[in-house]
């Protein structure tokens, strides 16, 4: 599975037995999300940045990549080191990596999260007010 560290905004792969407690950003989506594709290029560009540097960029880049600087800030606040947003965590070009999405999700929706404090910031995190300005978030 494919996290997103909160502090960087950078993308790293763990198996399923070594997923790390994650927020989810559990949002509607607006005509700006962000793909995976762009996130891979935003990180690109801004790979010599500092964090401080990288947030500023994506603030910078557009409603798409505000919503994911606003969610990582905000779980990073809640003791959150990865996030899980759909429209950019899942390469939706890849047939693969869409069917083992799909399949986790019916397995994971009968299972309890990874502890008590996870599940409880979780729903902070999810509940949070749009703070993009889209209506959307």
């Amino acid at each position: 599975m494919r996290l997103l560290r909160t502090k960087t905004l950078e993308f790293e792969d763990f198996l399923d037995s070594q997923l790390p407690v994650y927020a989810i950003l559990s949002h509607r989506w607006g005509e700006h999300e962000v793909s995976y594709k762009e996130m891979r290029g935003f990180q690109k560009e801004h790979l010599a940045a500092t964090n401080e540097e990288r947030y500023k960029a994506a603030e910078a880049s557009g409603l798409g990549m505000a919503k994911i600087k606003n969610f990582c800030q905000k779980a990073s606040s809640n003791g959150f080191d990865w996030g899980w947003i759909d429209t950019c965590c899942i390469d939706k070009r890849s047939s693969a990596e869409l069917s083992e999405v799909r399949a986790s999700f019916i397995v994971e929706d009968f299972l309890p999260y990874h502890g008590t404090k996870a599940a409880s910031q979780m729903r902070l995190i999810t509940g949070a007010r749009d703070t993009t300005g889209t209506g959307t978030g």
